[in-house]
């Protein structure tokens, strides 16, 4: 059988630094490159997050397979984004099953309910203040200048995180009567 191709041993390739005649400003520029980068991450590790989001997503991932930090990551979305809020719930049921699973005795002192049936609580207190609220406003309908019912509708308005909504019914109320203290202590909550 030939063989195609002749080598003759040993073989002897051209240097790469006799290719490239810039080679050790490009190797230098590379390692001041990673230098540069190495030295951002250790900076950035050091500065101390600036928002609340950032320390609640650094704790989780200083400790990632906790329950709390993810819990804690759910209660701040509640009001800006609810479907992150679900997924955080639904982790921290996952860890809240493994330590559960993982402990011997699960009957100790102090425990609470699982992060899913709080994540279903939480979603089932928002429809029922929903429901009350839709009851509250027929009850406007009615009775349009009695101020129990748009102050109950405003402060209902802001349980549900609607705070716009509770806003503009508290200025109009303020504008029939200034010196209602209940419903000046919900507008000053709101600015």
């Amino acid at each position: 059988m030939k063989h195609l191709f002749k080598v003759k041993w040993p073989i002897i390739l051209p240097h790469f630094s006799h290719i490239f005649p810039a080679w050790p400003r490009i190797k230098l520029l590379i390692w001041l490159i990673v230098l540069i980068i190495f030295a951002l991450n250790v900076v950035y590790s050091l500065i101390p997050p600036n928002t609340e989001e950032k320390r609640l997503r650094l704790n989780i991932m200083k400790n990632p397979f906790s329950v709390l930090p993810h819990q804690n990551l759910a209660n701040y979305y509640l009001n800006s984004n609810l479907d992150e809020a679900g997924h955080e719930f639904s982790l921290a049921e996952y860890y809240y099953k493994s330590v559960l699973s993982s402990s011997n005795n699960t009957n100790f002192l102090g425990a609470e309910s699982s992060p899913l049936t709080t994540w279903n609580n939480l979603i089932n207190y928002k429809e029922n203040i929903f429901e009350e609220l839709t009851s509250w406003k027929k009850l406007m309908e009615k009775y349009p200048q009695y101020e129990y019912i748009q102050l109950k509708i405003s402060a209902l308005y802001y349980q549900a995180g609607e705070y716009e909504e509770a806003k503009l019914i508290l200025q109009k109320l303020l504008r029939q009567n200034p010196t209602l203290d209940s419903a000046l202590s919900l507008y000053s909550k709101l600015n």
